[in-house]
């Protein structure tokens, strides 16, 4: 559980600073930290994707961190990952958020509308 909570902390963390850095100007941005957290992201998402073929049934804290970094790479995809989605490049993850995450009454329930459909 703390090392699934650890994948979804990190990847929040570099999407929120490659936000942040997306707010510069073009002149201020930089290349080395933009492809730095990009790559950050990539492989968190690989290695979530592992961790959640391998998960038991549970819905533990760990996974509650993956839904909120999935939700929130799926609210700014276009900066983080160049509009590619997360589902070309981790089919596994689009499974988990729309079957197992999906069935939880409380995310349901708080899910904002422009995120998309439930």
């Amino acid at each position: 559980m703390e090392r699934a909570q650890a994948l979804g902390d990190g990847i929040l963390d570099a999407a929120f600073s490659m936000v942040l850095e997306g707010r510069r100007t073009d002149a201020e941005q930089s290349e080395y930290w933009l492809s730095r957290w990009r790559d950050a992201i990539s492989r968190a998402l690989a290695a979530m994707s592992r961790d959640i073929e391998t998960a038991g049934s549970d819905f533990d804290l760990g996974h509650i961190t993956y839904v909120c970094a999935l939700d929130y790479l799926d609210f700014v995809i276009r900066i983080i990952l160049g509009g590619r989605s997360i589902q070309n490049s981790q089919p596994g993850m689009t499974m988990f958020q729309k079957d197992k995450a999906a069935s939880q009454h409380s995310r349901v329930k708080s899910r904002p509308g422009f995120l998309g459909p439930k």
